[in-house]
């Protein structure tokens, strides 16, 4: 069951685009069960289960390194990254005042 609620953190936030600060929690998280997980099939002299355990330590490991270092770049999405925007910066590039008003004579 734990397994299943870390994968869930692992893609809906970035699916999603809500709270991907969840993304790297979750993939630490599941380093963490990983690591416990190896303890106890070591304990149990099942080395094959060792082996894959640790193949998903590393993976885990990757996605929490990769996720939480802040995206500079912009060639994989065409778009800027979510450390780049704020609120008050929209997508559609703005028009100068003077080109905006229409002066009225008469």
């Amino acid at each position: 069951m734990v397994e299943f609620a870390a994968a869930l953190g692992l893609i809906l936030p970035a699916a999603t685009d809500i709270a991907p600060v969840l993304t790297p929690l979750a993939a630490t998280g599941l380093a963490v069960v990983m690591v416990l997980a190896a303890i106890t099939h070591a304990r149990r002299k099942e080395p094959g289960a060792i082996a894959f355990n640790a193949v998903l330590l590393i993976l885990a490991a990757l996605v929490a390194w990769g996720r939480s270092t802040p995206r500079t770049s912009t060639a994989a999405t065409g778009r800027p990254s979510s450390h780049q925007t704020s609120p008050a910066d929209p997508i559609s590039p703005r028009i100068p005042p003077s080109t905006s008003t229409v002066a009225l004579t008469g």
